[in-house]
């Protein structure tokens, strides 16, 4: 079949050919006299291969002409010109077969207006994992996984692994696909479990639990659960601080760990100290150089009667401290031991209800100032002496034969 086309545009495709070639010299083109209504293609062809006379052919001497398809531009330039007249030409083999259309210059095109007939029918599950059903073409035969169609599937239990905790393993029952799940353990399944059969040798003990699972060396150790010992006592082994607890020793396996117990041994007040370490009871104190002074009340709340003790922790009591029972108003009865020697300015002052002052020392303790309040009797033994003194002639002094 013979394509045609006008002249005009062959020459056209001739200028498009020469300027292409050209260099940036403007191309000239002289008119034709004589145009011709139709040529053949094999016209087209040789045109577009000998440049006309009417094309300048000059050339910059400094510029190489391009490599040009002139084929191939002048197949293009037909098919711009020539209008395609589609025919049916069958439907294609690949899916989903569309109709394919053919046009009398040899051009063919799909379009997407028309299908072949067929039929999707399921085969089967897939071979590969998660199994979705097959479908298969009616037309050409071609498998096709449709994931909106999945199989039914079987989970088995395929084993634990072998680290701890043994997370279980889910295997696919159609293929070896597996997965883990970790909220499925060798333990929760009763199939291992931790078991304890030592502790540690450091006291509390606490027991070591193993994992019984085949394999595995896994340890936990909880931190309230120990083996099983006691706090053996001793009514001599106690606390040298007072109050003196009592301290247990561990029974087990000859740990020899001794703690301080909430049980105290057997101590009492006596004479206002500790039987055991002679601490005072009531009263604070310092110690220097074996000697010990009364400093003041333990708290604010104190007996009516009031024992200043001969010794404190083995070492005597030598002096009632400055101020040290000052504005004490509930004081109503005061003791003082054997070896006071010294009673130190305002001791009592201030102690508005305070009666009387026994004072055991056979010698006269040094006085400071403004110590008692006038009216407060001071009973003194039998024998004293160095009560004579300018300073106690102010208080209330009285003998006693006995205490």
């Amino acid at each position: 079949m013979v394509k045609t086309i006008k002249k005009s545009s062959i020459l056209l495709v001739i200028i498009i050919l020469a300027s292409c070639t050209a260099t940036e010299t403007p191309t000239v083109v002289t008119p034709a006299t004589e145009i011709s209504t139709e040529v053949t293609s094999e016209e087209v062809t040789s045109a577009a291969k000998t440049p006309t006379t009417e094309i300048s052919t000059a050339k910059s001497p400094t510029t190489e002409p391009l490599n040009m398809d002139y084929e191939k531009i002048t197949e293009e330039a037909l098919n711009n010109e020539h209008k395609h007249e589609w025919i049916e030409n069958g439907f294609n083999e690949r899916h989903p077969h569309e109709m394919q259309y053919i046009c009398e210059c040899g051009a063919t095109g799909t379009f997407g207006d028309k299908f072949a007939t067929y039929t999707m029918d399921i085969t089967g599950p897939s071979k590969e994992h998660p199994h979705n059903m097959i479908r298969m073409c009616s037309y050409c035969n071609k498998e096709i996984e449709d994931e909106n169609l999945p199989t039914k599937l079987t989970w088995l239990l395929h084993g634990y692994e072998s680290t701890h905790p043994h997370h279980a393993i889910i295997k696919c029952s159609q293929c070896d696909y597996t997965y883990i799940e970790k909220n499925i353990t060798a333990m929760s399944n009763d199939v291992a479990k931790m078991s304890s059969t030592t502790s540690e040798e450091k006291h509390p003990h606490k027991r070591i639990f193993e994992c019984t699972y085949k394999g595995c060396d896994h340890t936990l150790i909880f931190d309230d659960e120990t083996a099983d010992f006691e706090l053996k006592t001793d009514p001599y082994n106690y606390g040298i601080a007072h109050p003196h607890y009592l301290f247990g020793m561990c029974d087990y396996n000859e740990c020899g760990h001794q703690e301080a117990l909430s049980e105290m041994t057997n101590w009492t007040w006596k004479d206002g100290v500790c039987s055991i370490c002679g601490k005072a009871h009531h009263v604070l104190y310092s110690m220097n150089d074996g000697r010990v002074e009364i400093t003041g009340l333990v708290t604010d709340t104190y007996p009516e009667d009031l024992k200043i003790p001969d010794f404190i922790e083995d070492h005597p009591v030598v002096i009632i401290g400055e101020s040290a029972f000052r504005y004490s108003d509930s004081l109503k009865y005061v003791t003082l031991g054997v070896n006071i020697q010294e009673i130190r300015s305002f001791a009592f002052e201030g102690c508005v209800d305070l009666v009387q002052v026994i004072i055991t020392a056979p010698v006269a303790p040094i006085i400071g100032e403004e110590v008692f309040a006038r009216d407060t009797i001071i009973i003194i033994p039998v024998g004293a002496i160095g009560y004579e003194g300018q300073e106690w002639e102010h208080y209330n002094v009285i003998i006693q034969e006995e205490f």
